[in-house]
């Protein structure tokens, strides 16, 4: 089976859940990232389960909260968002994305993320090591 995914622009692709086949989709154990607080940054934790090239990060920001604008040069992203409203600057674009919706942040691209609802948001970030 082969997915396609809409393109917006040139530099990411924005799709929501629901249009992703019921097939490759599961239930996100997301409580047991809990377990696995590593580091903290800004006023959100990122539990992570890495590996040598693939990690997974659990991001919570409180309405409000932001990551700063910065880039991975040999890292692939995929935001995934589990909850609330997302504000992502890419490049020169800025999008808005909500639950359901996922973000790819290709490597070497300029990114930030805040907050812009009224709740909490959380974010299931993939990163994938380009070698």
């Amino acid at each position: 089976m082969v997915v396609i995914l809409r393109k917006t622009k040139r530099l990411h692709v924005h799709v929501h859940i629901s249009e992703v086949p019921k097939t490759l989709c599961s239930s996100l154990a997301e409580n047991m990232f809990d377990q696995f607080v590593l580091r903290d940054f800004d006023d959100g934790k990122a539990p992570i389960r890495p590996t040598e090239r693939v990690s997974i990060i659990i991001q919570n920001y409180q309405p409000g909260g932001k990551h700063f604008l910065h880039k991975h040069d040999d890292v692939e992203q995929v935001y995934f968002i589990l909850k609330g409203k997302a504000r992502v600057k890419l490049g020169d674009e800025v999008i808005e994305a909500g639950e359901g919706e996922f973000i790819y942040i290709p490597r070497g691209l300029l990114h930030s993320n805040e907050n812009i609802g009224e709740g909490e948001l959380k974010v299931m970030l993939i990163g994938v090591k380009v070698v």
